[in-house]
Protein backbone atom coordinates (compact mmCIF):
# COMPACT_ATOMS: atom_id res chain seq x y z
CA UNK A 1 0.00 0.00 0.00
CA UNK A 2 1.41 3.21 -1.20
CA UNK A 3 2.08 6.04 2.05
CA UNK A 4 -0.39 8.63 2.54
CA UNK A 5 -0.04 11.62 4.87
CA UNK A 6 -3.14 13.72 5.03
CA UNK A 7 -3.85 16.49 7.26
CA UNK A 8 -7.31 17.79 5.57
CA UNK A 9 -9.43 17.33 9.00
CA UNK A 10 -9.94 18.97 12.07
CA UNK A 11 -7.23 20.46 14.04
CA UNK A 12 -5.22 18.81 11.31
CA UNK A 13 -1.49 20.40 10.79
CA UNK A 14 1.58 19.16 9.04
CA UNK A 15 3.27 19.78 5.64
CA UNK A 16 5.55 16.96 3.83
CA UNK A 17 8.58 18.23 2.59
CA UNK A 18 10.19 14.67 1.17
CA UNK A 19 8.34 11.76 1.39
CA UNK A 20 10.95 9.88 -0.37
CA UNK A 21 13.73 10.15 2.81
CA UNK A 22 14.28 7.83 5.52
CA UNK A 23 12.93 9.56 7.66
CA UNK A 24 10.21 11.41 6.08
CA UNK A 25 10.87 14.87 6.29
CA UNK A 26 7.66 16.99 7.73
CA UNK A 27 7.40 20.67 8.73
CA UNK A 28 4.65 22.18 11.35
CA UNK A 29 2.81 24.79 9.63
CA UNK A 30 2.69 27.95 11.68
CA UNK A 31 -0.22 29.87 12.83
CA UNK A 32 -2.50 31.75 10.84
CA UNK A 33 -0.21 35.04 9.79
CA UNK A 34 2.00 34.33 12.78
CA UNK A 35 5.51 32.93 13.23
CA UNK A 36 4.16 30.52 16.29
CA UNK A 37 4.07 26.80 15.47
CA UNK A 38 4.09 24.25 18.15
CA UNK A 39 1.10 21.94 17.76
CA UNK A 40 0.88 19.10 15.00
CA UNK A 41 -2.04 16.42 13.74
CA UNK A 42 -2.16 14.43 10.78
CA UNK A 43 -2.63 10.51 9.65
CA UNK A 44 -0.61 8.33 7.65
CA UNK A 45 -2.17 5.37 5.50
CA UNK A 46 -0.20 2.39 4.66
CA UNK A 47 2.56 2.55 7.20
CA UNK A 48 1.75 -1.29 8.03
CA UNK A 49 3.82 -2.32 5.38
CA UNK A 50 6.37 -0.38 7.03
CA UNK A 51 8.95 -2.69 9.06
CA UNK A 52 8.90 0.92 11.25
CA UNK A 53 7.49 3.83 10.36
CA UNK A 54 10.22 6.94 10.13
CA UNK A 55 9.49 10.70 10.42
CA UNK A 56 11.16 13.86 11.13
CA UNK A 57 9.58 16.84 12.40
CA UNK A 58 12.72 19.19 10.63
CA UNK A 59 11.55 22.58 11.75
CA UNK A 60 11.02 21.44 15.31
CA UNK A 61 14.04 24.08 16.58
CA UNK A 62 11.97 27.01 15.86
CA UNK A 63 8.69 25.85 17.35
CA UNK A 64 7.11 28.60 20.13
CA UNK A 65 8.46 26.22 22.92
CA UNK A 66 11.33 23.92 21.81
CA UNK A 67 12.49 23.63 24.81
CA UNK A 68 9.07 21.02 25.48
CA UNK A 69 10.47 18.66 23.16
CA UNK A 70 12.92 17.56 25.40
CA UNK A 71 11.65 14.35 26.99
CA UNK A 72 8.49 14.40 25.06
CA UNK A 73 6.88 11.53 23.32
CA UNK A 74 4.45 12.23 20.25
CA UNK A 75 1.06 10.51 20.78
CA UNK A 76 -0.61 8.17 18.25
CA UNK A 77 -3.65 6.66 17.90
CA UNK A 78 -5.31 3.86 16.16
CA UNK A 79 -9.25 4.53 16.23
CA UNK A 80 -8.84 8.59 17.89
CA UNK A 81 -10.36 6.92 21.08
CA UNK A 82 -7.09 5.57 22.88
CA UNK A 83 -4.43 7.45 22.16
CA UNK A 84 -0.97 5.79 22.76
CA UNK A 85 2.99 6.93 23.35
CA UNK A 86 5.60 6.13 20.36
CA UNK A 87 9.17 6.68 20.68
CA UNK A 88 10.15 10.51 20.11
CA UNK A 89 14.02 11.53 19.86
CA UNK A 90 14.91 15.33 19.60
CA UNK A 91 18.04 15.98 18.32
CA UNK A 92 19.94 18.53 15.51
CA UNK A 93 16.84 20.72 15.57
CA UNK A 94 14.45 17.84 14.58
CA UNK A 95 11.45 15.97 16.29
CA UNK A 96 11.86 12.06 15.14
CA UNK A 97 9.75 9.37 16.18
CA UNK A 98 9.54 5.82 14.68
CA UNK A 99 6.47 3.71 14.68
CA UNK A 100 5.77 -0.17 13.98
CA UNK A 101 1.81 0.24 13.57
CA UNK A 102 -0.47 -2.90 13.60
CA UNK A 103 -3.18 -1.06 11.27
CA UNK A 104 -3.20 0.13 7.76
CA UNK A 105 -4.06 3.98 9.41
CA UNK A 106 -3.05 5.82 12.19
CA UNK A 107 -3.24 9.07 13.63
CA UNK A 108 -0.26 11.45 15.25
CA UNK A 109 -0.85 14.35 17.64
CA UNK A 110 0.87 16.90 19.46
CA UNK A 111 -1.31 15.95 22.34
CA UNK A 112 -4.61 13.89 22.46
CA UNK A 113 -7.05 16.47 20.09
CA UNK A 114 -10.42 18.13 21.70
CA UNK A 115 -12.51 17.78 19.29
CA UNK A 116 -15.69 19.94 18.72
CA UNK A 117 -18.28 16.69 19.21
CA UNK A 118 -16.60 15.92 22.60
CA UNK A 119 -16.65 19.61 23.97
CA UNK A 120 -20.34 19.09 23.30
CA UNK A 121 -21.14 16.31 24.69
CA UNK A 122 -19.23 17.46 28.15
CA UNK A 123 -21.71 20.51 27.75
CA UNK A 124 -25.07 18.11 27.87
CA UNK A 125 -23.67 15.97 30.36
CA UNK A 126 -23.07 18.71 32.82
CA UNK A 127 -25.84 20.44 32.25
CA UNK A 128 -27.82 17.39 32.82
CA UNK A 129 -26.10 16.45 35.78
CA UNK A 130 -28.99 18.17 38.67
CA UNK A 131 -26.05 20.08 40.29
CA UNK A 132 -24.69 22.57 37.44
CA UNK A 133 -26.25 25.19 35.20
CA UNK A 134 -25.35 26.59 31.97
CA UNK A 135 -25.80 29.84 30.38
CA UNK A 136 -24.34 31.37 27.51
CA UNK A 137 -21.80 33.76 26.81
CA UNK A 138 -22.15 34.39 23.20
CA UNK A 139 -20.63 33.16 20.19
CA UNK A 140 -17.05 33.39 19.15
CA UNK A 141 -15.63 35.02 15.82
CA UNK A 142 -17.26 32.16 13.44
CA UNK A 143 -19.94 31.40 15.13
CA UNK A 144 -19.49 28.99 17.87
CA UNK A 145 -21.48 29.07 21.17
CA UNK A 146 -19.26 30.02 23.96
CA UNK A 147 -20.61 28.39 27.36
CA UNK A 148 -20.26 29.57 31.37
CA UNK A 149 -20.96 26.51 33.50
CA UNK A 150 -22.34 27.77 37.10
CA UNK A 151 -21.71 24.32 39.54
CA UNK A 152 -24.23 24.71 42.96
CA UNK A 153 -26.49 27.47 43.54
CA UNK A 154 -25.49 30.86 43.38
CA UNK A 155 -26.10 33.53 46.00
CA UNK A 156 -24.98 37.26 46.76
CA UNK A 157 -23.26 35.59 49.44
CA UNK A 158 -21.58 33.00 48.37
CA UNK A 159 -18.25 33.74 47.04
CA UNK A 160 -17.67 32.77 43.34
CA UNK A 161 -14.57 30.39 42.20
CA UNK A 162 -13.42 30.51 38.18
CA UNK A 163 -12.22 28.09 36.41
CA UNK A 164 -11.25 28.19 33.12
CA UNK A 165 -8.76 26.26 30.29
CA UNK A 166 -7.83 26.57 26.57
CA UNK A 167 -7.36 30.49 27.57
CA UNK A 168 -5.27 30.11 23.86
CA UNK A 169 -5.51 27.35 21.52
CA UNK A 170 -2.11 25.53 22.66
CA UNK A 171 -3.62 24.98 26.34
CA UNK A 172 -5.58 21.66 27.51
CA UNK A 173 -9.17 22.14 27.46
CA UNK A 174 -10.46 21.80 31.32
CA UNK A 175 -12.30 18.44 31.20
CA UNK A 176 -11.64 17.11 35.12
CA UNK A 177 -11.69 18.48 38.15
CA UNK A 178 -12.44 18.01 41.61
CA UNK A 179 -14.15 20.27 44.05
CA UNK A 180 -12.39 21.30 47.56
CA UNK A 181 -15.23 23.51 49.08
CA UNK A 182 -18.51 23.44 50.48
CA UNK A 183 -21.41 23.82 48.58
CA UNK A 184 -22.84 26.17 50.88
CA UNK A 185 -19.85 28.53 50.84
CA UNK A 186 -18.79 28.54 47.08
CA UNK A 187 -20.76 28.45 43.64
CA UNK A 188 -18.46 26.97 40.92
CA UNK A 189 -18.01 28.80 37.81
CA UNK A 190 -16.30 26.84 34.59
CA UNK A 191 -15.49 28.33 31.53
CA UNK A 192 -14.15 24.76 29.43
CA UNK A 193 -13.51 26.37 26.30
CA UNK A 194 -13.24 29.90 26.14
CA UNK A 195 -11.45 29.78 22.50
CA UNK A 196 -14.16 27.37 20.78
CA UNK A 197 -12.47 27.85 16.96
CA UNK A 198 -9.42 26.20 18.26
CA UNK A 199 -10.59 22.35 17.82
CA UNK A 200 -11.21 23.02 14.34
CA UNK A 201 -8.63 24.68 12.82
CA UNK A 202 -6.09 23.82 15.79
CA UNK A 203 -3.26 27.21 16.01
CA UNK A 204 -0.96 27.05 19.52
CA UNK A 205 -1.19 30.50 20.14
CA UNK A 206 -3.32 32.93 18.41
CA UNK A 207 -6.86 32.81 17.09
CA UNK A 208 -7.82 32.74 13.30
CA UNK A 209 -7.93 36.42 13.42
CA UNK A 210 -3.85 35.90 14.37
CA UNK A 211 -4.43 37.75 18.03
CA UNK A 212 -2.16 36.40 20.20
CA UNK A 213 -3.95 35.01 23.24
CA UNK A 214 -1.19 34.03 25.58
CA UNK A 215 -0.78 35.82 28.17
CA UNK A 216 2.24 37.70 28.77
CA UNK A 217 3.99 38.81 32.58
Amino acid sequence: MTLHINSQFDSGNIEVINHQSNPIELVIRPDHQSDFYQWFHFSVAGGKDKTKLKLSIINAAGAAFPAGWQHYQVVASYDREDWFRVTTHYENGCLKFDHASDHDLVWYSYFTPYSWERHQVLIGWAQTSGICALSSLGNSLDGRPISLLTIGKDSPHKRKIWLTARQHPGAFVLKRFRFVGEPEVHAWCQGPMPHPPSVKSEPFLTRHLSVNLHPMP
